[in-house]
């Protein structure tokens, strides 16, 4: 506020100019949603909160999917817990939703005090909808060096474009004067809103301390995880040299995304970064014209006959980019102001900081088996089948297919004492031995995921990856017999009617994948004898032509096809289907919330086939992935496979299991391979005929053979040793730039 001066006018003349003050309020962030009743302004409002991610299709806005549905009510299940109480009535819902998008939208609802920051957050978590939004190559003909489809930056556009409130703040700014000892409303005053550097000391250091702290080596580890040379590569030569398009020192944007890759740094302010309140909303305020040279980056609009301006501050929807607002008047009184001095009646906010809200909505692990003991039929039989032995049903009886099994089995091994019988000693012993060997592959146990990592490597991004603090407690986070039963049954529903379409015969799925959760794998494959003996009458046999398989393609195909019994297993967990919530129709892969993972120590047994001698061998090797440590789905989900022993040399190092987790998370967010790490006299050959190099990483200087001692960064994107850190590109594509203008 300025204080009561007077100044002269003229030679010999006294002018008495009254003081001004102005108030500046963030308003009501929920006014720029529908009405909150309908179905249209619920879908938005979830969206903002990041609970939501259907597109918001026009000609159905009103309709309440399944999607939807779910969503609506996985959010309401989640303000519930933190509420304390019931929201038991429409109104009560609709209440909380208008209260989460103004303490959310805004950090607290509250605008950044001079020094101070508030984070504006986006919704951050769309997920691939096709194998082919990962593709690691330009199309055939296509010369290497050739940037990649922006997949994740078009799909996210069209997202955002049909919710038009997102990531809207309006600003409201009250001027008056004071008069005869009172203040009233100042009309026809001239309000600036300009932007400003978004630090008070306008130093590069300050502005760019975050992007200096991040990795500037990358290692070439001599063999294995080892430690070997560095070289200067990370994370923070990728940023700064894409914050170096089109830099202008002057412009208070100069580190944001320029409007080349998404951002609106380079555009006119005005109709851009602020623009007029939608009059429906906001009714009676004057509308914004550029403000007049020199004042620059900046914007006025004239205050009402209440002495009433505003603005509509709509920053680019790139996490990372930073805003500063000075508000001030100009003309006080007939005198000129910059807004900055003595007399000026200006307000400064802190910094507004874009972030885009990833939410980690579940994270399920189907535990290393319980099994029987030892010491009972049972538990003979369980061990035998998890080896790949024909033991029949697993029913603690000892009939002659477990007694042909115990045999055959102890033939492999030598054992001459006591031949078929489950109790004998030695025969146990040896089995004991045999399945702590085969385990030992997989761990035998599961790796434990580090989320302060997590955490720590999505904020490297701008990114707010939202842990439910019930997914840090192991005991909580098992897949239950039942939930997985239930799961698994109405997937090989599902995929019983997709048979003809892939080309395969019809098929007893039940038979074929047995309700056994007891194993290692979250699918069990029968034994082929077994299915032979067991399938209905109206099933074709698999002929017993080496090593039956037939058999071992088809159950690969089934399980790991796109919409496979593994892609729909996903679907029914993730879409917080249930007894109580059966799967509708219309389950889609957007009845989630968020992003879900889900670990396990295999797939299936395709994943580590057994090697005992003497019986059924698969060897169709890694067919259709089914030997993959990890596999991202269109299902706003991936599952990791392996437990401590997978990942004690793995090649992101340290914490491998947490990396190869964040790698499939990744690939989620449409993240594709750097490389796979196929090589030529030890020589990473960065062709596409190789599944090599991927535009959409740090690249080296030239993409060629002749470049592989190049400087570029080792991505967790790839499959060569590293740090397990994402690149600076794959930090741009999470913050939402559009990368396929970078340079590759």
């Amino acid at each position: 506020m300025t204080t009561a001066s007077v100044a002269p006018a003229a030679k010999n003349t006294l002018v008495y100019r009254a003081p001004r003050r102005l108030k500046v309020e963030l308003a009501d962030v929920d006014a720029m949603f529908e009405p909150v009743a309908s179905v249209h302004g619920q879908k938005q409002r979830l969206q903002a909160l990041g609970h939501y991610y259907e597109p918001i299709d026009p000609a159905k806005q009103n309709t309440a999917t399944e999607a939807f549905t779910r969503c609506l009510a996985a959010w309401q299940q989640w303000r519930e817990k933190k509420l304390g109480r019931k929201l038991a009535t429409p109104t009560l819902l609709q209440r909380e939703l208008q209260a989460a998008i103004r303490e959310f939208v805004v950090d607290k609802s509250r605008l950044p005090l001079p020094g101070g920051e508030r984070r504006v957050r986006l919704p951050g978590a769309l997920t691939f909808s096709g194998s082919a939004d990962l593709g690691n190559g330009p199309p055939p003909g296509t010369a290497d060096g050739t940037a990649l489809p922006s997949v994740r930056f078009s799909d996210e556009r069209a997202l955002f474009d049909q919710n038009p409130a997102l990531g809207k703040i309006p600003l409201l700014v009250k001027v008056e004067k004071y008069v005869k000892g009172k203040w009233i409303p100042a009309p026809g005053e001239q309000v600036h809103f300009q932007l400003v550097a978004p630090f008070h000391d306008a130093l590069p250091a300050a502005e760019l301390a975050e992007v200096n702290a991040q990795r500037a080596t990358s290692i070439r580890p001599a063999g294995g995880v080892a430690a070997g040379p560095t070289v200067a590569a990370g994370p923070r030569q990728s940023l700064t040299s894409a914050y170096a398009t089109s830099f202008d020192p002057a412009d208070p944007q100069r580190y944001n995304a320029h409007k080349t890759f998404g951002g609106k740094r380079g555009d006119p302010v005005l109709g851009h970064v602020l623009q007029d309140l939608p009059a429906a909303r906001f009714p009676g305020l004057k509308t914004a014209a550029a403000s007049p040279a020199p004042r620059t980056h900046s914007v006025v609009v004239p205050t009402t006959a209440q002495g009433k301006a505003g603005i509509l501050f709509a920053p680019s929807r790139m996490a990372g980019d930073r805003y500063r607002l000075r508000i001030f008047l100009d003309p006080i009184a007939g005198l000129a102001s910059t807004g900055a001095g003595k007399g000026a009646v200006a307000f400064e906010t802190g910094r507004f900081v874009i972030y885009r809200h990833l939410l980690w909505q579940d994270y399920l692990t189907k535990d290393a088996p319980s099994l029987p003991p030892l010491n009972s039929v049972k538990g003979v039989q369980s061990r035998l089948a998890v080896l790949g032995y024909d033991t029949g049903v697993l029913d603690g009886i000892s009939g002659p297919i477990t007694q042909a099994a115990i045999t055959a089995f102890q033939a492999n091994y030598g054992i001459a004492s006591h031949p078929g019988h489950w109790d004998d000693a030695a025969t146990q012993a040896q089995l004991s031995a045999a399945m702590i060997t085969y385990l030992a592959n997989f761990g035998p146990v599961l790796d434990s995921m580090n989320w302060g990592h997590a955490v720590s490597q999505y904020a490297n991004m701008y990114v707010e990856l939202d842990v439910p603090g019930r997914l840090r407690d192991a005991s909580k986070t098992r897949l239950d017999l039942d939930r997985w039963r239930r799961a698994r049954a109405w997937a090989l529903g599902q995929v019983a009617g997709k048979l003809a379409g892939w080309g395969l015969s019809n098929t007893d799925l039940p038979v074929m994948f047995p309700a056994e959760f007891e194993t290692p794998h979250l699918f069990e494959v029968a034994h082929p004898a077994h299915y032979a003996r067991k399938k209905g009458a109206a099933f074709p046999n698999f002929p017993v032509a080496n090593n039956y398989q037939l058999y071992w393609q088809y159950a690969a195909l089934i399980i790991y096809n796109d919409d496979g019994l593994l892609q729909l297993l996903l679907r029914y967990l993730t879409g917080g289907a249930s007894a109580k919530k059966p799967p509708g129709p219309q389950l889609t892969r957007l009845s989630s919330p968020g992003i879900q993972m889900l670990a396990a120590l295999s797939a299936s047994r395709l994943f580590s086939p057994p090697a005992e001698a003497g019986q059924v061998q698969i060897n169709i090797g890694n067919f259709n992935g089914c030997q993959a440590t990890g596999i991202a789905t269109k299902e706003r989900a991936a599952s990791v496979y392996g437990g401590v022993g997978t990942y004690a040399s793995w090649v992101y190092s340290p914490d491998g299991f947490t990396k190869n987790t964040l790698h499939e998370f990744g690939h989620t967010l449409y993240l594709r391979h750097q490389y796979t790490g196929n090589q030529v006299g030890g020589v990473v050959n960065y062709q596409h005929a190789g599944a090599s190099f991927c535009e959409d990483h740090a690249s080296p200087a030239a993409v060629s053979p002749a470049a592989a001692g190049a400087v570029y960064d080792r991505c967790l994107m790839g499959y060569l040793d590293c740090e397990g850190e994402y690149c600076g590109k794959c930090h741009l594509k999470l913050r939402g730039w559009d990368i396929g203008r970078l340079p590759v």
